[in-house]
Parts: C-alpha cells; structure tokens; sequence
C-alpha cells in the first residue's frame, strides 16, 4: 500500500510538472480527475472565467506513473442546468493532448463531461466544474434592470 501511495504521488507531481509547460500561455490553471488508473489533466489560460471571455483548454491523460496514454480524439459535452449545451469532438494533437476554446454565454455552473477514446473503445473520462462569473462586458444598467 505504501509503494502505491508513493508511485501515485510521483506520478501525480510528475503530472503537474509536465502538464504546467505543456502549451505556451500567459498562465495556466490546472484541476485533474482520477479516472481508476488514469489520471485526466486539464490545464486553462485564466484564473476566473467570466462569460463572453474565451477561454483555451488544454486535456492530457496519464497512468499513476505520469506516463501519457495514447489516445484517438477526446468527446466533450458542455452541460448547463441538466441540459447539454454543446457537443464536441477534439483530435489528439501531436503535443499528445487536445485543444479546444470556449466561450460561456452566461454566469453560471457549468460542467464539462470529457470522455477520452481510442476508436470507439473509452480510455477515461472525468467531469470538471466550471463556475463562470458575470462577463466583464456587462453594463451596471443591464445588471440592475435584470434583477428579479
């Protein structure tokens, strides 16, 4: 149990290392799920994602000892209040990883339903939060005259 405990938390820092360098942006934010043995990374470039504000994902995943695992494409689903939003099929690059860029329409929580695959056979898949602020283009006045 021990030696588990310990390749997991190599892995898992190993990981984070690699997963930080991996796409050039002005910073990157990362959340991970653990899938079983697989270890899902997703990476962004904002510290508060706000709506109407683009946003780049960056999707990477591992074994508990931070090797990257071989993958065909990545299908997303954006969902908001139970409901798909959007539906997304992202090809491996070959920085090993898959990229795509989102805009939020609206504040709110919204989760994105990633399901890793190699032909029609699923790797991994993990869900992440993400809890998306007002958009900084929104007026005071518009604010004030949608309250309820």
């Amino acid at each position: 149990m021990k030696k588990i405990l310990l390749s997991l938390g190599v892995g898992l820092c190993t990981v984070l290392a690699l997963s930080s360098t991996a796409l050039a942006m002005a910073g990157m934010y990362t959340a991970k799920y653990v899938d079983g043995s697989n270890v899902i990374i997703m990476a962004d470039n904002v510290h508060n994602t706000q709506a109407d504000v683009p946003v780049t994902y960056n999707l990477r995943v591992y074994d508990l000892d931070g090797k990257p695992i071989y993958f065909g494409n990545v299908q997303m689903d954006v969902v908001h209040k139970n409901k798909t939003f959007q539906q997304i099929n992202l090809r491996r690059t070959k920085n090993e990883d898959a990229v795509t860029k989102l805009t939020f329409p609206s504040k709110g929580t919204f989760i994105l339903k990633v399901r890793f695959m190699d032909n029609d056979k699923q790797i991994a898949k993990g869900e992440f939060p993400i809890v998306v602020g007002d958009s900084p283009n929104q007026s005071w006045f518009v604010k004030i005259a949608s309250w309820q």
